[in-house]
Parts: C-alpha cells; sequence; structure tokens
C-alpha cells in the first residue's frame, strides 16, 4: 500500500480511519498507474460511515485498504476461526473513531488467488457474514436507529450474497 496519502488524509481531517479505493488483481501486471488517480476526498462522523458501509458505498470493510489509529481497537478484537472476519469489526472500529477519512484514489493492490478462502468452492464457514450481518443489524439498531434501513439493507445483502454462494449443482 502507498501510506502517503491515507496518512495525508488522517492529517488533512484529524481523522482516527483513512479509508482509500482497493483494486483485486490476478497478476502482478495489473497493478496500473492509470489507476492511481484522486477522484474524491471527505470525512464521515461514525454515524455516516456504518450508514454508507452498510449500503456498499464508498467505504468498505476491508482492513487491508485503511489506516486505524490505535485507539480505535479498544475493546475490538477480529474473531478466530471465521471467515469474513473484518464484517465483524470493521463498523465498530468506525464507532471507535471520531471522524474517518475517505479517498477515492486506489492505494491498495489485492493480489488474488485460485483456492483462497474467499475465492474457493462453497463451505460452511462462509455463512458467517449472515451471522456478522445479523451482530451489524443489532448493533444500528441499539446505537444509531436513525439508519436502522441500512443495517437491514447490509443484512440483506449478506443474505443474498451467501444464497448465491450456496452450490446448487449438487
Amino acid at each position: 500500500m502507498n501510506i502517503q496519502k491515507p496518512i495525508n488524509l488522517i492529517k488533512k481531517y484529524d481523522a482516527d480511519i483513512s479509508n482509500c479505493e482497493y483494486k483485486k488483481i490476478w497478476k502482478y501486471e495489473q497493478a496500473d498507474e492509470a489507476d492511481r488517480k484522486t477522484l474524491v476526498e471527505r470525512a464521515f462522523s461514525p454515524e455516516a460511515a456504518i450508514e454508507n458501509l452498510c449500503y456498499l458505498k464508498e467505504l468498505n470493510c476491508a482492513p487491508y485498504c485503511k489506516l486505524f489509529k490505535k485507539s480505535v481497537f479498544q475493546g475490538v478484537r477480529f474473531p478466530v476461526g471465521y471467515i469474513y472476519e473484518d464484517l465483524a469489526v470493521v463498523y465498530r472500529l468506525f464507532h471507535n473513531a471520531k471522524v474517518i477519512s475517505y479517498g477515492s484514489k486506489t492505494n491498495y493492490f489485492y493480489f488474488q488467488r485460485k483456492g483462497s478462502s474467499m475465492n474457493s468452492e462453497f463451505n460452511i464457514k462462509k455463512l458467517s457474514r449472515v451471522k456478522f450481518s445479523d451482530e451489524i443489524e443489532a448493533f444500528i439498531n441499539i446505537n444509531y436507529p436513525n439508519i436502522r434501513n441500512a443495517g437491514l439493507c447490509r443484512k440483506f445483502w449478506s443474505n443474498a450474497g451467501a444464497l448465491m454462494d450456496l452450490p446448487w449443482r449438487k
């Protein structure tokens, strides 16, 4: 990751978290400089960031394209033994932050491998996103009732994705 831009966004907005764009690549040659242009920069409150995350807009759950201040991890740990563990954590980190900055510049290239946990055939662990989306919905209902619909949208998206992953041919 080219971390200078996310660092600059943390400084510019006095943010606790900086989120940049990422691009999934299958070959190292796909990490093209043409993808490295700045289009948009903005700052979010925790509530606005969680809403944006749930509606799958600019912000995402991927921790690998973010910089975090240590303080936002107070009381938050990644669950062990799951996939989609980032879904279980990032909204809580946003909640612990004062400001979340965003830059639309692609600063991270995420190399994909066939057979990795995310690029493999269905297994029961892939249903963890349903569990974590239920937790997000409950968290929002308690802490941010004004964005309740965003939590429902995230839950729907996760359930639909899990349904699409099911091995229908077997």
